[in-house]
């Protein structure tokens, strides 16, 4: 990802200790038993708006697979269609709840929904943890099939007018690669499944149609 750890000062030092911080997780285990404390959404989501041409194509391609599947990312919610770039989940008054647990089964679900469609997986998946006043910023990608969190990295604060700017600039910054290098990813990827399959499911309808003419034919 543009920026990792140019944009954003680890909380922990040198590169060196920031990687040494990164966190593991099999994208196919299962969260921890029932834990009440633990939830498989976050708080907040941050995806383009496609355009209704984007928008048929995929409908389009969604309507040749099982039902199950017709998502673009692993929401079960109404954002169920919408091309998720940013998650955010704010840290709970119950002491339980673990922010960065949430942010990392979230990011489990979408590797694995990655995984489901047969689409790249190389994307890295950013995600925003809020306690208090302070926005912490994590990277996720894949490696040798774990999913590696990477972080936390300070976005800014908004106990005061510097640290406001510093966030708004930063946030800024991930609109802006959401909007084009995430977008372009999306477009050579997600866009062109959907595209690939139409054409195949077009080429079957016309083989059975021949097949038909011909036993009609025939007969």
């Amino acid at each position: 990802m543009p920026g990792g750890r140019a944009l954003f000062e680890t909380d922990h030092g040198s590169t060196s200790s920031e990687s040494s911080k990164a966190g593991k997780a099999k994208a196919n285990d299962p969260p921890a038993g029932e834990d009440p404390t633990v939830s498989k959404m976050v708080d907040w989501s941050l995806g383009l708006q496609l355009g209704w041409k984007d928008d048929n194509i995929i409908s389009q391609a969604f309507s040749t697979v099982w039902p199950n599947l017709r998502s673009l990312n692993q929401s079960l919610s109404f954002i169920d269609m919408s091309p998720l770039f940013v998650d955010i989940e704010i840290k709970k008054t119950n002491p339980g709840r673990n922010p960065e647990v949430q942010l990392a089964i979230w990011k489990c679900a979408a590797l694995k929904k990655l995984r489901e469609m047969g689409w790249d997986t190389s994307m890295p998946m950013p995600g925003i943890v809020i306690e208090g006043h302070t926005w912490l910023y994590y990277v996720f990608v894949e490696i040798e099939k774990d999913l590696i969190m990477i972080g936390p990295f300070t976005m800014g604060s908004t106990s005061d007018l510097v640290g406001i700017w510093t966030l708004v600039y930063r946030l800024n910054l991930l609109m802006e690669w959401g909007t084009t290098t995430y977008k372009r990813w999306f477009d050579d990827n997600i866009v062109a499944w959907a595209r690939e399959r139409i054409s195949q499911e077009q080429a079957e309808l016309e083989d059975r149609a021949r097949g038909l003419a011909v036993s009609d034919t025939a007969s």
